[in-house]
């Protein structure tokens, strides 16, 4: 049979417990605070900044892609006619 002084131990452990966990459940994934809640914000703001910077970036690199593929094709049609022109010379 269980002691009364064993249920006041195991209710004054879990009791604490219980209500740390409920409110940890209940609160999660929220900001409670002001300052927090401005962070947030603030932090959103950058992202979204960040986001578009990566998105120009991205253009232009693209951009500096199909430029450089040019100039290698351009470059290989330099090296072939400087053959041709040294083998024409007898270099």
């Amino acid at each position: 049979m269980t002691q009364p002084w064993m249920v006041a131990v195991l209710v004054a452990v879990l009791a604490p417990l219980f209500t740390y966990l409920g409110i940890a459940r209940k609160t999660s994934g929220r900001i409670a605070t002001t300052e927090a809640s401005k962070l947030w914000e603030e932090a959103g703001s950058l992202r979204a900044v960040y986001r578009d910077e990566i998105t120009r970036l991205r253009d232009s690199i693209e951009v500096l892609e199909r430029e450089i593929r040019a100039l290698k094709v351009e470059n290989q049609q330099f090296k072939v006619r400087i053959a041709e022109l040294e083998k024409s010379n007898g270099t």
